[in-house]
């Protein structure tokens, strides 16, 4: 390889001094015009020119990006991944050949390979950064040998499309290295901003020379706003956009443009010292509107490229908005009203701890508001003017502002201006017209990622739906025992409501039942069934008389007694309604020895009607008795009198007894006339061969007699014979 590099070193006199002879290169031993300036043009048909491999490659100055893997597994230099590198032009050097110049295709080809290949491989940006540097530079300084300024139109479109995806690489380079997690040693940002810079200020002449010879660029308006963002602290950009405005009305109107000065409009303030004269003064009159600036890079207006060149500047704006915060309400009472945040949303942070950090790195004091309380910003703290972020800190990366706007897009398609709408397009060709490009990343890692995002999704749906299948049967049998509670407390709440019906009910019918009628209660007593011996019931039959008449109370002596046979004509004459009016009356007869205050009330209970021998009783005390009576004063005959326990034991041992029920059953029968009777001694004389319904009727017949006797009794009290 030595003996190689010293052949093209003797072949490379040689060419100079051919190039010389031919005008191509100027004579460094002969003096020119600048008229007669010769214009260099380009041979080199590769990225890097021969002479420079061999020799980089003898000297190993070959960069990790331009090797190649070998069969052994080590890592060796490869002429066709090399790139030509940039060299300063120094005392003692020889100027560079045409051979060592490339072409403006050759340099479109080159940046092609460099931010598509090496931007877009394997390796991460923090490894080929310094290379992409270096190899940019070197492209732009071939521009710059060829003048391309003064070629043809097509070598200054190739030469805007370069040095614009040049400028893209160095914005995008400085937000990714603020990233916190990338490692940044051997980056600097003063040198990266040094070179954006200088391919801004080429582009800006590049598109007065296209606006010249009437060359549209499309992306004029996109990189004149970068250029206003960029500058925000030269008072000179103010100028160049009124021009702007006078010379390219059309341009200066492009909302870009617009945008931009908007942007420049709201981070103007008054405290900034600004050129080109000296000494350097203050706007008079300025926004220092910052949270206007913000929420304009927060918004769709502004892309994300244009949000990158803003982020330069974050640091530099939030220290001039806490000066003017500290200037607006700065007092000896604690502030507690601003809030870290408060903070994060006015200036554009991602979280309080960026903004804690910024705070104390400007020189002020955060204090901490206790057990539920925010931390807040101390304005009284700090020194007078508030310490320069920007040598503690480095550039900021914003993650709500800027980076949301990227949309997922690859850093070759952000360099290469392909914005959201643009990339289906690009995408496409890329998957077909690249090796190992974006189909290649899908099948080996997207599509698999696609499917275990979707097994995560089902496991997610079907977690979700056994959730909720099984609160569904909670909650049912929940409510279905609660329904069943509350059946059962209704069903019961009924079941007492119809009990309490039924109890009244129950009192109703025993209060009726124990008004039966007085002479049924008497008929049942005398009705009842004699006891076994005979002689028993005819003895029964003759003291009944005598008992009635011992309730019978003494008459006074001014009464008369009316004789028997004429009460027995009496009644024989009355019909048979009188008769049970007497035998109604006959119970007042037998009440009022128990209750002598009947003595006192007689005239209201007793009357004789006009029309016949009907007697109304008192209603309230046949009631008391347990008595219904009819609106003649005759007592119901479905009402049943109380029967003592002694009657219903009779009753019962009546039932036994054949022939006393079927006596029983005779009885309740209309009461007739007995055929004969007579009394001996007082007493009824009934035949011995007499059956036992005549026997009863007897009795019923003495009976009756003694209450006809008692009820003339009353009725002549009642006329007030003897009163």
């Amino acid at each position: 390889m030595n003996e190689h590099l010293t052949a093209l070193k003797k072949r490379r006199k040689k060419e100079r001094a051919h190039a010389i002879a031919n005008n191509l290169v100027d004579d460094p031993n002969r003096q020119r015009r600048l008229q007669d300036a010769i214009t260099f043009t380009g041979t080199c048909p590769d990225m890097c020119p021969a002479f420079e491999r061999v020799e980089r490659i003898v000297q190993k100055a070959v960069d990790g990006c331009e090797k190649t893997v070998a069969p052994d597994g080590q890592e060796v230099p490869s002429e066709e991944l090399m790139v030509k590198r940039f060299r300063r032009s120094a005392a003692g050097d020889d100027a560079q050949l045409p051979s060592d110049v490339r072409a403006p295709p050759i340099l479109k080809k080159t940046l092609d390979y460099l931010i598509n290949d090496v931007v877009g491989g394997p390796k991460p940006l923090s490894r080929t950064h310094a290379f992409l540097w270096d190899r940019t530079r070197s492209i732009r300084n071939d521009f710059t040998i060829q003048n391309v300024q003064g070629s043809k139109n097509a070598d200054l479109l190739l030469a805007i499309d370069c040095y614009e995806r040049i400028a893209r690489f160095h914005v995008h380079a400085l937000h990714d290295f603020a990233r916190p997690d990338v490692d940044d040693s051997g980056f600097t940002a003063h040198n990266e901003r040094e070179q954006l810079n200088k391919t801004l200020l080429s582009l800006m002449e590049f598109y007065d020379l296209s606006a010249f010879r009437s060359l549209k660029c499309p992306n004029e308006a996109e990189f004149r706003a970068y250029n206003i963002v960029m500058h925000f602290h030269d008072q000179d950009i103010e100028r160049e956009a009124m021009n702007l405005g006078r010379e390219r009305p059309e341009l200066y109107n492009h909302p870009r443009i617009q945008r931009a000065l908007e942007l420049y409009a709201a981070v103007t303030n008054t405290h900034d010292l600004h050129g080109p004269l000296r000494p350097s003064a203050s706007n008079p009159i300025a926004q220092n509107n910052v949270a206007k600036f913000f929420r304009l890079v927060r918004s769709s207006q502004i892309s994300y490229t244009m949000a990158c060149v803003a982020e330069i500047h974050f640091n530099h704006i939030r220290k001039n908005a806490l000066t003017a915060l500290r200037a607006g309400f700065r007092s000896p009472a604690t502030m507690q009203d601003c809030s870290l945040r408060h903070l994060k949303d006015m200036l554009g942070f991602d979280n309080e701890v960026q903004v804690r950090a910024f705070c104390e790195a400007c020189g002020m004091d955060v204090a901490d508001g206790g057990i539920g309380k925010e931390a807040y910003l101390v304005l009284t703290s700090g020194p007078q003017q508030l310490v320069d972020p920007g040598g503690i800190l480095r550039q900021p990366f914003s993650e709500t502002v800027v980076e949301h706007k990227r949309h997922g897009r690859t850093l070759p398609h952000v360099i290469n201006g392909l914005t959201p709408k643009k990339l289906p397009e690009s995408v496409v060709q890329w998957y077909f017209c690249s090796e190992g490009g974006l189909m290649d990343d899908f099948i080996d890692f997207g599509l698999p990622q696609m499917v275990q995002d979707a097994y995560d999704e089902y496991e997610k749906e079907q977690a979700a739906s056994f959730r909720r299948r099984k609160v569904s049967e909670r909650f049912f049998y929940r409510w279905k025992y609660t329904a069943q509670r509350k059946g059962l407390v209704a069903r019961g709440r009924q079941s007492r409501h119809r009990m309490s019906l039924l109890i009244s009910q129950q009192r109703k019918r025993k209060n009726g039942s124990d008004s039966s009628s007085l002479v049924e209660q008497v008929t049942r007593r005398a009705m009842q069934p004699p006891p076994t011996e005979p002689g028993r019931r005819h003895k029964r039959a003759k003291t009944v008389p005598d008992a009635t008449s011992m309730m019978r109370p003494p008459p006074p002596a001014q009464a008369k007694s009316t004789p028997v046979g004429e009460r027995r004509s009496r009644r024989s004459s009355s019909n048979t309604s009188s008769s049970m009016s007497s035998l109604s009356s006959s119970h007042l007869q037998g009440a009022s020895v128990f209750s002598p205050s009947v003595l006192a009330d007689a005239r209201a209970i007793i009357n004789q009607s006009g029309g016949g021998d009907t007697i109304q009783s008192d209603y309230w005390r046949l009631k008391a008795a347990g008595l219904k009576t009819l609106p003649n004063g005759v007592t119901e005959p479905t009402t049943m009198p109380r029967s003592s326990s002694a009657a219903r034991k009779r009753a019962l041992e009546a039932d036994d007894d054949p022939e006393d029920a079927e006596t029983e059953a005779e009885a309740k029968s209309p009461p007739k006339r007995l055929a004969s009777s007579s009394r001996v001694n007082g007493h009824h004389r009934v035949p011995q061969k007499q059956d036992e319904d005549e026997a009863l009727f007897a009795e019923l017949a003495a009976l009756r007699a003694a209450m006809d006797e008692g009820i003339e009794f009353y009725r002549g009290w009642g006329e007030g014979t003897w009163s």
